[in-house]
């Protein structure tokens, strides 16, 4: 027995255990009332494996083509239910956290096999493969995952804890109130978006909603007197202390951010808690506020940029919060980033280096308080690190794959729009070949708008081409066209797919954006790293041939073209790599 009465823990069924696919998980989706039908059905579609669960929660206040497209939902799988009755949830109130708790009794009474749940808004969206989630949790201990911060009582101010909170027609009022904490009770609250255990969901919804019960006209309150022997036959007292602080809850500002964590922490079960989030949230600052939701101003993440997800996704975070419903190309970037293929095959990037005092990465980024230092590695796709060019005569940097591959695109993402800038490459397979011009674009000759210098906007270059063979690459950035202001953020080298590209194509042209959808659709079925890559901790295949690093010699044989030949190599690489 696990927990309490009549709730069994479940073993993995044999087909589970023996497919190599992690833990089962459970997903329970809060759809806001604004949400719309589509998006509903992307992020299902985006996160639906057959061995996990969906349990979908919609504001009552949302109109029918919303509800009616979670029972099509519903009635087309059958890991997929939908939580009713609907609650109108009010931004602040406890109705979400009475919502949270209902979904998590219901998950639990399913006749389900998982091991986590998942609590997502409806903005949420997964930047990471459902198969990577379930194969990292799998590798865990069975703890529970959500920030968590002991709640100072000298702060209690600041979350509005020294007033009462009545939620009535979706608005919060603030009121006087006397109510005391439960005796020998710390306070602990977080992010609401909450990853529970099944042990700790177990244990929990036993107390709520078996040794108690909620009243049919107040789910706060107990029905049980005060004196209840199956809540009182509990040497720490825990289930008394759950069901007290649930009636204490009704009346907090941000219910859902401060009871399940106090609860927790309170418990024997404090001990098995992991702070990792598994979430990216883009806020901004004074940006989100907002004060007309409540008797008190709060904060909401704002909407995701492009720079904001390549920051989430150097992160081991799942999810990232929140997407725009109509932010098509965003969304399809964060799918294929979580199907491991963005628009083309990603190769692994094992070493990057810059020309002398030409090249170099940005020490610090200026913040409201002064300037920040940098410690992630540059060119990895972070908004706050890269290189930075000064206005100098021809600059480059340098990457070194992992192995010799054939490569059939590049990505560079710059805070330029359309820079002019020239990529060679030296393949071990032919070193006689030397370095040779992979790809030089013209460029727009455009200089960065002084009010969006320091907005640090993105501008991402993806062309793709006909095979080439590739180990090193060198991108050169040209005096004439550059600006002093020009930054790098992030270089990718793409694989082949099974039917490689037959003409060079500027792949962010929307007019060859369906062109590579379909080459990315091709690529996913034949993934060349499958069978080339070594397995995990073990080196290059026998006879593999690395390129050499800056400052080696080159191997015998190896001609490059003279020093300042146009599409030669940099000026002071010699003639070698």
């Amino acid at each position: 027995e696990n927990g309490g009465r009549g709730m069994m823990s479940r073993s993995l069924p044999p087909e589970i255990v023996g497919a190599g696919v992690g833990e089962p998980i459970a997903f329970f989706l809060v759809v806001h009332s604004q949400q719309s039908p589509r998006s509903l059905r992307r992020l299902v579609r985006a996160l639906n494996r057959t061995h996990h669960s969906f349990l979908i929660h919609v504001d009552a206040k949302a109109d029918a083509r919303l509800h009616e497209a979670a029972s099509q939902l519903e009635d087309q799988a059958d890991n997929l239910r939908v939580l009713r009755p609907p609650r109108s949830v009010a931004w602040g109130g406890p109705s979400l956290l009475q919502v949270q708790l209902e979904g998590m009794r219901a998950l639990v009474e399913w006749e389900r096999v998982w091991r986590h749940w998942f609590f997502l808004s409806g903005s949420d969206y997964p930047i990471k493969s459902v198969d990577h989630m379930a194969h990292v949790l799998s590798r865990g201990p069975p703890v529970s995952y959500f920030e968590v911060f002991h709640q100072i009582p000298q702060y209690s101010g600041g979350r509005g804890l020294t007033f009462g909170w009545v939620e009535c027609a979706d608005y919060v009022y603030k009121v006087s109130s006397d109510k005391e904490l439960p005796r020998g009770m710390h306070l602990w609250g977080g992010s609401a978006w909450i990853t529970p255990s099944w042990d700790f969901s177990v244990w929990l919804s036993d107390c709520l909603f078996v040794r108690s019960n909620r009243k049919p006209d107040n789910f706060f309150e107990s029905i049980e007197p005060d004196w209840n022997p199956d809540l009182d036959d509990d040497p720490l007292g825990e289930c008394r202390l759950a069901v007290d602080f649930l009636e204490y809850s009704e009346n907090l500002m941000s219910a859902e951010e401060l009871y399940v964590h106090t609860v927790f922490m309170n418990s024997d079960h404090c001990v098995q808690v992991d702070p990792r989030y598994w979430r990216w949230v883009n806020w901004k600052g004074e940006a989100g506020k907002h004060c007309t939701r409540a008797d008190w101003c709060g904060m909401s993440p704002l909407e995701l940029e492009a720079r904001d997800l390549r920051t989430a996704l150097q992160t081991e975070a799942f999810f990232a919060r929140k997407f725009g419903e109509e932010d098509e190309e965003l969304l399809e970037m964060a799918d294929s980033f979580a199907d491991g293929d963005m628009f083309l095959l990603r190769l692994t990037i094992t070493n990057a280096s810059g020309s002398e005092n030409k090249f170099r990465r940005q020490k610090t980024i200026m913040g409201p308080q002064g300037p920040i230092p940098l410690e992630a590695a540059a060119l990895d796709g972070n908004e706050y690190t890269g290189w930075e060019v000064p206005f100098v005569p021809d600059a480059f940097f340098r990457a070194d794959l992992e192995k010799d591959w054939d490569i059939c695109g590049v990505t560079l993402t710059t805070n330029v729009p359309g820079p002019a800038f020239t990529i060679q490459a030296w393949s071990g397979r032919d070193p006689q070949l030397g370095w040779y011009d992979l790809l030089k674009t013209p460029g727009q000759n455009t200089e960065v708008p002084k009010a969006r210098r320091d907005a640090q906007p993105w501008f991402m270059e993806h062309v793709i081409f006909p095979p080439k063979m590739a180990q090193s690459l060198i991108v050169i950035f040209p005096q004439s066209a550059r600006t002093r202001f020009l930054q790098v953020f992030e270089l990718q080298a793409h694989g082949c797919p099974p039917n490689p590209p037959t003409e060079t194509i500027n792949a962010m042209d929307p007019v060859f954006r369906d062109k590579v959808r379909s080459l990315k659709r091709a690529g996913s079925e034949n993934d060349p790293r499958a069978q080339q890559h070594p397995p995990p901790g073990q080196g290059p295949p026998p006879g593999h041939q690395r390129g050499p690093l800056p400052g080696q010699r080159p191997p015998p044989g190896h001609r490059g073209p003279p020093p300042g030949e146009r599409g030669g190599p940099p000026p002071g690489m010699g003639r070698g790599p």
